[in-house]
């Protein structure tokens, strides 16, 4: 039963990284028309405007803001978006020093093979945008 368990917790852990690792791929794809990471997430994760605005708890005026960078972002809408839709705090402030360490640290609790599908998926992505 415990064995069980813990193959259970893992695969939580597994869908949690790669969750994350997704998210970061939106800063490596380009954007002409001057979005934010705002935009680039919430198109990622296929949400209409209304229905992240109601993740975040904010109204759609104030999410189209921050969509085109007119405003920036305050701490509890940062904190809602980490951890309501799990993407990295140094995502969503463009912190790339942070960015670095998380992949890092994600890196690092995934297995061998696990890693290199991630390596292979972000050189692929540096290959056609990069």
């Amino acid at each position: 039963m415990a064995e069980h368990l813990y193959t259970i917790r893992l695969l939580e852990l597994d869908r949690e990284i790669y969750r994350k690792i997704q998210f970061i791929q939106y800063v490596l794809l380009p954007c002409s028309d001057n979005k934010t990471i705002f935009y680039l997430l919430r198109r990622g994760m296929d949400c209409s405007q209304k229905k992240m605005a109601d993740l975040l708890e904010i109204d759609i005026k104030k999410l189209r803001n921050l969509e085109n960078g007119s405003v920036l972002p305050d701490s509890e809408i940062i904190w809602k978006m980490s951890v309501k839709a799990g993407v990295p705090f140094s995502l969503i402030v463009n912190d790339l020093n942070g960015l670095g360490e998380e992949v890092s640290y994600l890196l690092e609790l995934l297995g061998d093979n696990e890693r290199r599908k991630i390596f292979d998926h972000f050189k692929t992505y540096h290959e056609i945008f990069g």
